[in-house]
């Protein structure tokens, strides 16, 4: 028979998992920011906007996506990716407009491989807060575990 204020072993353990979700965004997030920061020293060139289309989500939303092709060595490519991290297609929209199919655009090429592309360098604010929501699980995680070892102290169980 447990005694009152007893957890089980399963919420006891529970602190592990936002510390290991929080760490593993983190991470995710950092290396996002690490290849939008690489980002800045591709090969820019000339690319047209090949598709433009959206859906609506909401009355007040629209959801638009897109894809861009560029030429490297006589090699032609296509992409539809707008930044390393942290942007999308609306995003572009709104910086420089809208965008219809034949529209030139500059892309920026990664010269290891021709067939990774962006229309926008740098990091995003985007990228910033995913390492923050990283590090706030990280922060919540070790609260968790501060609080049960206070309780298990308190109960004269320890761990």
């Amino acid at each position: 028979m447990s005694a009152p204020g007893d957890m089980p072993v399963i919420f006891r353990l529970f602190w592990i998992a936002p510390i290991l979700g929080g760490a593993l965004l983190m991470l995710s997030a950092l290396q996002d920011v690490q290849r939008a920061e690489d980002s800045a020293g591709w090969t820019p060139v000339q690319a047209e906007i090949t598709r433009v289309g959206g859906q609506k989500r909401r009355w007040w939303s629209t959801k638009r996506w897109g894809s861009y092709r560029w030429e490297l060595g006589g090699q032609a490519y296509e992409g539809s990716e707008i930044a390393c991290c942290g942007a999308d297609w609306n995003d572009l929209f709104e910086e420089t407009g809208e965008k219809k199919p034949g529209d030139p655009v500059t892309a920026w090429v990664n010269p290891a491989d021709p067939t990774m592309a962006v229309l926008s360098t740098g990091v995003r604010t985007g990228c910033w807060l995913s390492v923050l929501a990283g590090i706030a699980l990280i922060v919540a995680g070790v609260v968790v575990r501060k609080r049960i070892l206070v309780d298990e102290v308190g109960q004269g169980r320890g761990m």
